[in-house]
């Protein structure tokens, strides 16, 4: 995982995994971390989501919504 990301956080866009310099997405795609993905069924959204989050009731989105203003506010800090 260290790995996939010290490559996706390359300084330079050339030397970024993914980057046209370093395969595009065959190249990201090609990486070990995603070894296991079947690209096929990702494209035709045939495969199930590796987790699927409960859904927020109001109450929740709009604590939510208020957290996060905040921090934009205070630059996240």
């Amino acid at each position: 995982m260290i790995d996939l990301c010290s490559a996706l956080l390359q300084p330079l866009a050339a030397e970024r995994l993914g980057s046209a310099a370093r395969g595009g997405a065959d190249g990201l795609q090609a990486h070990e971390w995603f070894g296991s993905t079947d690209w096929d069924a990702c494209a035709n959204m045939s495969s199930p989501a590796p987790s699927v989050p409960l859904p927020l009731d109001s109450s929740d989105v709009d604590a939510l919504l208020v957290e996060l203003t905040q921090r934009c506010q205070q630059g996240f800090d």
